[in-house]
């Protein structure tokens, strides 16, 4: 295999998009050197790239003129697409064939509800970009004027029609307990193919598009019901005790055999393996990958189960042309977890994503229709920063107080000096998330500005296993705030941290727990720093349950003898003795922007120190390179004013 200039394949193709305005290139045109800000708030090129069946297009999510957009990247030439979607956000992108595409949108609904969440349609797309049509079910309700809040749920493409696609989407009179609709493509009209029964909430069509797998809850456990086609009667398969509806997880219906399904099953030491289940027989089936104490995870493409991984590991495919092709990438990309993505129709193209610790992600294209294979590099995430000035991250562990081994990603500045350095204490958020320890752009910019940063991943982090993650249940400010507390102390102890000069911060539950940190630990800390932070539980817990998709449980938070007002922020501002910054966007529909405006007050009626931006289109995620940008230059001026610059 040979490998054509990547330099040269790289910035052609960045030029080509600058000139169509498919870059954010916040200082692409700039006379002077981008600030740090600049630079790391600049959106990633490209995410979610999938190559369409003919192998001759790419449709991707990317960063155009400081927004993510829907783009069609026409691999013989000529002008990329851009299919806009006015205020919305993409969300996903599906071919349906080479002339259609389906993608998902989200938008901020802060008209039907009071602190706004998440809202989801689905648009089709001409692959031209010369017409699109929403699908529609304005009128799926009994409700006059009320309209399902999510409709992006695709079950299949219906490769054998032309015209439908498969959605499962739920009326607002039961949106947990969803029909399946076939939609007109070219209209966008519904027509409902299946009636919801036996309280299931989540469908799976096999690759040719039948529905032969429904999850729901009978009496507080979860049950699974299947079908061997579309004109079986449904049959009980599988159950879970106690509504733990995730020691079972349906990854993909068998393409050849109706009657096989795979899931990744939880042993009983807390990791899951994948198995097959024989439908005929009513019973698991042999393990197809388990290794101790680790995950195994199944790999699926274009709803096809093609391999498996353990944990984050390099993918291992059941077809061997696709072993082979991987293998021949990573031996070109040593170093970088290499998953293959898409494939083309006729085999001869595939798209392949890179990833490695520390690093921004890849995605290259391996050719086989010429005389030699060759593999073109497509997309380099973050390629306006080069490789030397992104700060080495390794993984570390740490002993928790009560012996718990904590993992944590350690990120060091590029040439720094020997001895203690100011550093960040950044714990992500979730908190049932993890860090990948992969490029992270706000700790890249920390260390941009000469500081180390640890990234804990305390207990109730996922990843690791279900016994670490249940131990985070009901621990919101307890054992889960002492982990991030002794992994501080653990960066003191081990000579990596100035203790005059640590900050702690985070974003969504990363910003309660650097609140909870301050009010805790008052003297650990010489500042804290809250992105989007949650600041009161008892706040939090009733507005999640105000619509569908609300996930925050009081058991998720707190045990039975905790009061909620001993593990809120808002509750403690007399406790903390240190400059506090809050970071907000009022278009937030995750954590409403009252949590950080209740805790500035708070912090206000005491006579403490605090800052507090408010950035009026932002959302969770500062999404739009503009607010990711004005958000980083806000940290870095309080972490200048009020922390001890480096």
């Amino acid at each position: 295999m040979s490998i054509s200039a990547t330099e040269r394949v790289l910035n052609s193709i960045r030029l080509v998009l600058v000139g169509w305005g498919l870059l954010a290139g916040t200082a692409v045109f700039a006379e002077d050197p981008p600030s740090a800000a600049e630079l790391y708030g600049t959106l990633p090129l490209a995410r979610d790239v999938r190559l369409s069946p003919d192998g001759n297009s790419l449709a991707l999510i990317a960063a155009v003129q400081g927004r993510e957009q829907f783009v069609i990247w026409h691999l013989g030439g000529g002008p990329p697409t851009d299919l806009a979607t006015g205020e919305s956000e993409p969300r996903w992108f599906a071919w349906k064939d080479d002339g259609h595409l389906l993608a998902g949108i989200y938008y901020g609904d802060f008209h039907n509800y009071r602190n706004g969440t998440m809202s989801t349609r689905t648009l089709a797309f001409d692959a031209d970009g010369a017409h699109h049509v929403v699908l529609n079910f304005a009128d799926l309700s009994r409700v006059a004027g009320a309209v399902p809040q999510f409709q992006d749920h695709l079950l299949s493409v219906l490769p054998g029609d032309p015209d439908h696609v498969l959605l499962q989407v739920g009326p607002v009179e039961r949106p947990r307990t969803p029909d399946v609709f076939a939609v007109d493509i070219h209209s966008g009209e519904p027509e409902r193919v299946l009636n919801n029964r036996l309280g299931i909430f989540e469908w799976l069509a096999d690759p040719q598009g039948v529905v032969r797998l429904g999850k729901g809850y009978v009496d507080g456990h979860a049950r699974f019901y299947g079908r061997l086609d579309a004109h079986a009667d449904w049959v009980l398969l599988a159950g879970a005790d106690g509504g733990d509806e995730d020691s079972l997880t349906a990854v993909a219906l068998s393409d050849g055999d109706p009657a096989t399904i795979y899931w990744e099953v939880r042993r009983p030491d807390g990791f899951t393996e994948l198995r097959d289940y024989d439908g005929r027989a009513g019973r698991m089936g042999k393990v197809i990958a388990g290794a101790p104490g680790m995950d195994a995870h199944g790999a699926v493409v274009n709803g096809k189960l093609v391999g498996y991984r353990f944990g984050d590991g390099d993918v291992t495919y059941f077809d061997a042309d696709w072993q082979k092709m991987a293998n021949s990438v990573r031996k070109v990309l040593p170093g970088r977890r290499v998953e293959l993505v898409d494939r083309s129709a006729d085999g001869k193209r595939f798209l392949a994503f890179a990833t490695a610790i520390g690093q921004a992600s890849s995605y290259w294209l391996l050719d086989l229709r010429g005389p030699k294979a060759v593999l073109n590099p497509l997309f380099q995430n973050y390629d306006g920063i080069s490789p030397e000035q992104i700060a080495p991250v390794t993984e570390v562990t740490y002993s928790a107080r009560d012996g718990l081994e904590i993992p944590a990603f350690l990120t060091l500045p590029v040439g720094r000096a020997p001895g203690p350095l100011p550093f960040v204490v950044l714990p992500h958020g979730g908190p049932l998330a993890r860090d990948s320890g992969q490029f992270d752009y706000i700790g890249q910019f920390l260390a941009s500005l000469g500081y180390g940063v640890l990234q804990p991943q305390f207990r109730g982090s996922t990843g690791r296993g279900w016994s670490f993650e249940q131990a985070g249940y009901g621990q919101w400010g307890r054992k889960s705030q002492d982990d991030i507390t002794d992994g501080t102390h653990w960066l003191i102890d081990k000579g990596y941290a100035d203790p005059a000069r640590i900050i702690i911060a985070g974003a969504s539950y990363g910003g309660y727990a650097a609140l909870m940190g301050v009010a805790r630990e008052p003297a650990l800390y010489r500042c804290a720093i809250s992105i989007s932070g949650v600041a009161d539980l008892a706040h939090l817990v009733n507005e999640v349950g105000a619509t569908y998709g609300g996930l925050t449980s009081i058991p998720d938070v707190k045990e039975r003898d905790v009061p909620l007002t001993a593990i809120s922020p808002v509750k403690h501002a007399g406790a903390i003795q240190v400059p506090v910054l809050l970071l907000h966007g009022r278009r937030d529909f995750t954590v409403p922007v009252e949590h950080s405006e209740a805790m500035e007050r708070a912090l206000r009626h005491v006579d403490k120190s605090v800052e507090a931006v408010y950035f009026d289109d932002a959302d969770h995620f500062f999404t739009r390179e503009k607010d990711r940008i004005e958000m980083l230059q806000a940290l870095q001026s309080f972490l200048t004013r009020s922390c001890g610059a480096p």
